[in-house]
């Protein structure tokens, strides 16, 4: 074939931005649906409006005028009078509890010809199914989590009962800015059994990516050729040939790779490099704007869900903090930490942290500061079998200059925070770096650079993990924390399905950085030290590390504050005065009353709490009432020593528990 001599039909140059937007077009449900993918994603879908899904609902009493929020373990079923239920009812109002009775019949023919059957659950709020025997299975959260896929042992034949609980509070409680709305009621949306089309799904996630790279990828080669193979799959779908899915999946590979429908595609490494570790994470604030009894209510529900992605995803590792928060598990949902610790051992479920909470480090006194890694290392030491090398403190209001120096005698020598990429005014200009306390003691940090802990797992998101590195040249790799945070949640299926689709992309063209899934916290931070001469060839901060926003966090909630130094002033009163005791006298040291104190104390300095930043509701339902009971217990128990001095008749003493001479005027009763 030749050049010709005579054009007869002209090509023009497309208008970039024309040719981008058409993309979306493909994935769109809305005017165009029945002519595009969203056509073919399901093969069937049966409602709850209909016989195949019988439901029916409870609403909980209140207790005392408050939310109960009753566990599975304490509620007689058989007695409750269920009330039948449909889509489009709504319930409510905020923060209320309702359980829901679900059976449904899985049509015969779904049996025989699904890869998959799901149920289809929107209620706008958040929700976790359970098995008719009290299993938590999977949570819900409207609008970012709605599928529940049916395990192998839920794919059978008759009639199935399940139980399902909904909390009346959205992820992020209920209101804008703060102030919760008492009245917000919650719309049931979908409550649907599915026979998916697997693979019109999986062309979802393939063009999902494609279409990103075309729109985000700088001027090159490698942006054109991904808008020309999304364009090439467009044109070759067909919506009146299911069929047809499958040869765009075959073009899709061209780009992605053959790879990215298993774990196979982290295996693959032509270039021996890794340039992004991804983590799965799901921030659960202790208390924000909702109150500590909602949040043991997010713990099992987030990490009941995480427990079931690590099953379907071989190279998914999650971390999680906090360990009050594994304490509030063990006692609402010990069999869940039974399967936490069986992951634990598979490498996939990781605590993480060494603290007792996620806490403010500006207002505690250092006693405090250093009892949150003394609570936390030796929960993890008991729970888990070993202390945390890294101190995970994504969300906080600002660093003491004491925290390397605190974190060192603590055993641990990383450390990992996101929330100075915050600051109104001045860029913080490191990700990568040594921090150096007063005192010389220093830690390892990194500030992931996609600057969050909640990433969406996006190609934008892989790409950011690297360009936005502050300093690269030092330590050229980046940590990539992914899932729903905040409210918690976690990381979603999809989200797995993105990073597979990044990866794959990168093995074959090396359009983006390389993303990795199947290394820990701890080996990231290894890598970072080799690259790095241990650290010796990276920049140093010296001292505090100020954050330039969530000012008046020193002076809001002023009650609390001063009951919290209280609280420490009468906690070291009462170790003093029962040390001495316990050793010259026969005074019993009451070492689980302090030490159930200091959960609570703690407890109470969660990053949220102690600053202020918390909803009303929880100072005054439960971190007032917790730290009035703590000066209470704390001179009950301190008054108790004190009567353990050796004293003359008609004598009046005074004990002095500070390490310098004082003059004071005593009071006397």
């Amino acid at each position: 074939m030749s050049y010709d001599a005579i054009n007869l039909q002209p090509n023009f140059k497309p208008i970039d931005n024309l040719f981008l937007n058409r993309l979306r077009q493909f994935t769109d449900e809305g005017a165009y649906k029945s002519l595009n993918l969203p056509k073919f994603y399901d093969h069937d879908r049966l409602d709850s409006n209909t016989d195949a899904i019988d439901l029916k609902v409870w609403r909980v009493p209140d207790e005392n005028g408050k939310t109960a929020r009753p566990l599975f373990r304490d509620i007689d079923f058989a007695s409750i009078e269920w009330l039948a239920a449909r889509k489009g009812d709504n319930f409510g109002p905020s923060w209320k509890t309702f359980w829901f009775r679900i059976e449904w019949e899985i049509p015969q023919g779904w049996l025989a010809a699904a890869d998959e059957i799901h149920f289809d659950w929107d209620c706008s709020n958040e929700g976790l199914i359970y098995s008719a025997e009290g299993t938590p299975l999977q949570a819900f959260t409207g609008g970012e989590r709605t599928l529940f896929k049916l395990p192998k042992e839920h794919r059978k034949e008759g009639k199935q009962l399940f139980y399902l609980e909904i909390a009346c509070n959205g992820m992020f409680g209920n209101g804008d800015g703060g102030v919760p709305d008492p009245n917000r009621y919650f719309r049931l949306n979908r409550c649907d059994l599915v026979f998916p089309d697997v693979n019109a799904r999986k062309l979802f996630w393939d063009f999902w990516i494609i279409g990103d790279a075309a729109r985000e990828l700088g001027l090159g080669g490698n942006k054109y050729q991904a808008a020309l193979v999304a364009t090439e799959i467009m044109d070759t779908f067909d919506a009146n040939d299911r069929d047809s899915i499958i040869t765009c999946r075959k073009i899709a590979a061209r780009f992605l790779g053959n790879d990215i429908d298993s774990d196979e595609v982290f295996e693959v490494n032509p270039l021996n490099k890794v340039d992004v570790y991804g983590v799965g994470n799901c921030h659960i604030d202790t208390a924000w704007l909702w109150p500590f009894a909602e949040t043991r209510r997010k713990i099992v529900r987030s990490w009941t869900t995480q427990l079931k992605i690590a099953d379907e995803y071989p190279e998914y590792i999650f971390v999680a903090s906090q360990m009050q928060q594994f304490k509030w598990l063990k006692q609402d949902h010990p069999e869940i930490l039974k399967e936490i610790k069986k992951k634990f051992t598979a490498n996939q479920f990781l605590p993480i942290g060494g603290s007792w909470v996620e806490n403010d480090t500006n207002m505690p006194g250092g006693e405090s500061l250093i009892r949150q890694f003394l609570l936390g290392q030796r929960y993890l030491i008991d729970e888990f079998g070993a202390p945390a090398s890294v101190f995970w403190l994504p969300d906080t209001f600002g660093y003491s200059s004491q925290i390397p120096q605190i974190c060192q005698i603590s055993g641990i020598d990383k450390f990992l925070t996101q929330k100075l990429s915050w600051n109104n005014i001045n860029t913080f200009p490191l990700s990568t770096f040594n921090w150096k306390a007063i005192d010389g003691s220093q830690v390892l940090v990194h500030m992931p650079p996609a600057n969050t802990y909640t990433a969406s797992a996006n190609f934008g998101d892989v790409v950011r993990s690297q360009q936005q590195h502050k300093n690269l040249r030092d330590v050229p790799t980046g940590l990539l924390l992914y899932g729903h945070g905040d409210g918690g949640g976690g990381p979603t299926e999809e989200m797995l399905e993105k990073l597979r689709r990044c990866r794959g992309m990168a093995n074959t063209n090396a359009a983006i950085p390389t993303v990795h899934l199947g290394n820990t916290v701890e080996e990231f931070y290894e890598d970072v030290l080799e690259r790095s001469d241990y650290g010796r060839n990276l920049p140093t901060w010296t001292g505090e590390i100020y954050l330039e926003f969530h000012r008046g966090t020193y002076t809001t909630q002023a009650d609390v504050k001063k009951w919290m130094r209280l609280s420490e002033i009468k906690m070291h009163d009462l170790e003093f005065l029962g040390t001495i005791l316990s050793i010259s006298t026969e005074y019993k040291y009451p070492t689980k009353d302090i030490h159930d104190l200091w959960e609570d104390i703690a407890l109470c300095q969660f990053h949220d709490v102690l600053p202020g930043s918390c909803i009303g509701m929880v100072y005054y339902e439960e971190v007032k009432p917790m730290l009035t009971n703590v000066l209470h217990k704390l001179d009950q128990l301190t008054k108790d020593a004190l009567s353990h001095f050796k004293k003359k008749k008609n004598c009046v003493f005074a004990v002095n528990t500070l390490p310098w001479e004082r003059f004071e005027l005593l009071p006397f009763a």
